[in-house]
């Protein structure tokens, strides 16, 4: 509790670290660090494993961000007795003194020495508390990487205030948003829980000048942060700033055509009025191929909402919003930082796709058929297909060749073509190639196939679909096109970073 409000801990781990100083930085590196952590929505940093610089803390008084600073360490074994004392005389007597210091770490994943207790109390005349991170205690419960379905008489089905200080691991960017937000969710709706710190926050890589300048994370065992080791900003970033976001709202990211202007958002501060904070709405609409964007302005009433509370937020809605592709909402802080924007989506993709596509077209599609290809035409539009393999060989636009190739080949390694069909519909020739399953059962699937098609408009179409058996890196398909062709990329879509089916959030 803080000032008689219960607190949620929205925190990281960090280590102090740069990659052409190691664990030496300054000022300006723990600003930086501090800054990047209050842009993610976060209110909380533990310091792991062990005290940082001064100048962090002074930062981390100004800023307002909660701090567990720790008995510097790593596992097992712990400190004897003796020079465990004299380490935490220093640190209490060094750190005590900031405000943003809430809770002493007496060690970490096991290296703990219960017999250093009655020096922490000794040297804090503030009494803070001191936990074990890692360790179910009395009365709190730290464990780290516990999963979302845990289980009875532990975590969130358990009777102890409970925050992991370490969770959602996120080695090559594989936990920290993702999962996240469904983790996160079951957090704040458990009256136990006093939220948890993701591990970590930057990639621990280090410039050797002995290896031409190559960034060593030694393997996988730096490679965990948040952001890389310039502190650049990687997927789970935007995810974080999302889910974190004391202003939450809920429902959808597509508007309806019902939509009536009312947006359900929950205030998740806990000292901060919504009525303090500042809002902007714009409709947009994307132009094609130009990339220009068109917005329109709207009014919005930001209602009296206390935290923890809920109401709507209401937007000026024109009466032919439906004609716009999306809505664009951003909340600013009292101190005039971004909360976050967020995008509520009118067109979907097939809808947008459908603009693309010229609503009539007159061209003729004509089939050509050797040995080992089949050619299609349409107006300018020529696109040759291998029979045996299912995959484009070329494809000539107004006689210049598109380099285009060798796809759509599957990630998940070649398939083995059992029946092929060349057939016209609706004006479009198509090619379509049926896979033998990849199972015993020997029974033709609706899911294995790939059709090619050519449309009288010269578009080109592709539809496919395949069971997997097996465990993959990534699962899709693939063409060939050389980098050297490519001179730019316009990306109408969500971003600006991948997405994955438990990272939905930050797009």
């Amino acid at each position: 509790y803080v000032n008689n409000v219960k607190v949620k801990f929205k925190g990281v781990n960090r280590h102090v670290h740069w990659p052409t100083s190691g664990r030496a930085v300054n000022r300006n590196i723990s600003l930086n660090d501090a800054l990047l952590i209050k842009e993610m929505n976060m209110n909380a940093v533990r310091m792991s494993h062990y005290s940082p610089d001064k100048h962090f803390l002074e930062i981390c008084d100004s800023l307002g961000l909660y701090v567990l600073d720790e008995l510097t360490g790593w596992q097992y074994p712990p400190y004897d007795t003796s020079i465990g004392r004299e380490k935490v005389k220093e640190l209490i007597t060094r750190d005590a003194n900031h405000p943003c210091v809430v809770i002493w770490d007496n060690g970490n994943e096991g290296g703990f020495n219960f017999e250093l207790l009655p020096s922490y109390a000794r040297y804090d005349i503030q009494k803070r508390a001191v936990i074990h991170p890692w360790l179910e205690e009395k009365d709190v419960n730290t464990y780290h990487y516990i999963s979302y379905g845990v289980g009875t008489h532990f975590y969130f089905g358990g009777n102890k205030v409970f925050f992991p200080t370490e969770f959602l691991h996120g080695l090559y960017d594989g936990g920290h948003g993702a999962g996240l937000d469904d983790y996160w969710n079951l957090m704040y709706n458990n009256p136990l829980s006093a939220g948890g710190f993701l591990w970590d926050f930057a990639d621990q890589g280090v410039v050797r000048d002995d290896k031409n300048g190559f960034m060593d994370t030694d393997g996988d065992h730096g490679a965990d942060g948040i952001l890389g080791p310039y502190r650049e900003k990687e997927g789970s970033f935007y995810t974080i700033k999302e889910v974190w976001s004391p202003v939450y709202l809920e429902g959808t990211k597509f508007l309806p055509p019902s939509f009536d202007g009312k947006i359900k958002v929950q205030n998740r501060y806990h000292f901060t009025n919504l009525n303090q904070c500042s809002f902007s709405a714009e409709w947009v609409k994307f132009d094609y191929p130009s990339g220009k964007v068109s917005v329109t302005k709207a009014k919005l009433e930001v209602p009296d909402i206390a935290p923890g509370y809920v109401d709507y937020l209401k937007i000026e809605t024109p009466a032919d919003f439906t004609h716009y592709d999306a809505l664009y909402l951003k909340a600013i802080d009292p101190y005039g930082k971004e909360i976050y924007t967020w995008t509520r989506t009118i067109t979907t993709a097939g809808e947008y796709a459908q603009k693309l596509i010229p609503a009539t077209a007159n061209n003729t599609t004509k089939q050509e058929e050797t040995v080992s290809e089949i050619t299609f035409r349409a107006g300018n539009t020529k696109l040759v297909i291998d029979k045996a393999k299912g995959i484009i060989n070329q494809i000539e636009v107004g006689g210049k060749t598109l380099p285009l190739t060798n796809g759509p080949c599957f990630t998940t390694g070649n398939l083995e073509i059992s029946e092929t069909k060349y057939f016209e519909e609706n004006n479009a020739h198509i090619a379509e190639f049926w896979l033998r399953p990849q199972n015993t059962s020997g029974q033709k699937s609706t899911r294995n196939y790939i059709r090619i098609s050519l449309l009288p408009s010269e578009w080109i179409a592709l539809e496919y679909a395949f069971d997997v058996a097996g465990l993959y890196n990534h699962i899709g398909v693939t063409f060939d096109f050389p980098d050297s062709n490519v001179k730019s990329v316009k990306w109408l879509g969500n971003g600006p970073y991948r997405v994955w089916k438990n990272r939905m959030k930050g797009v």
